[in-house]
């Protein structure tokens, strides 16, 4: 069984300042996760939070990826706004331990359709079943609302 980690940085980023944010993480490569959340100024923390879409950058930076999701901003728009007071944030996330010495395409690719397909996030556009390879994925960090671990030892449904 293939295992990885996905470490989930503690700065998450309003998705409406992606082009001038200067989160260090937006230059590498990773996955991402947007979700639909309300700020508690007074506290200063993220409430309600709703997972909308989780998505990977392999060949591109995590900010070009994400400027780059086209129509499906729309729809995660459009699912946020129907919520009072939500807007959209995006969590970013590096995988930081792999039992692979090399990272093929095909792993990164993997270990998001085993993300989407346990998560469920509400935009993907298709979150099929997955039935590739077995893996043991933890999710690290701040990775709230995703599961904390994952693991695929029959296809996940």
């Amino acid at each position: 069984m293939d295992r990885a980690t996905i470490t989930w940085d503690d700065e998450v980023l309003r998705l409406v300042d992606l082009a001038t944010s200067e989160h260090p993480l937006l230059g590498e490569r990773g996955y991402f996760a947007l979700v639909s959340a309300r700020l508690d100024e007074a506290a200063d923390v993220w409430r309600d939070l709703e997972l909308l879409y989780i998505g990977q950058a392999f060949h591109e930076s995590l900010r070009e990826r994400i400027a780059a999701l086209g129509d499906d901003h729309a729809v995660v728009e459009a699912a946020a706004a129907e919520r009072s007071g939500a807007e959209v944030i995006a969590m970013i996330g590096v995988m930081t331990d792999s039992s692979l010495g090399r990272i093929t395409q095909g792993f990164w690719v993997d270990v998001e359709s085993c993300l989407v397909a346990r998560n469920r996030p509400r935009c993907n556009a298709a979150v099929e079943a997955y039935t590739g390879r077995k893996i043991s994925l933890l999710n690290d960090g701040a990775r709230e609302p995703l599961q904390a671990r994952i693991w695929t030892k029959t296809p996940v449904a």
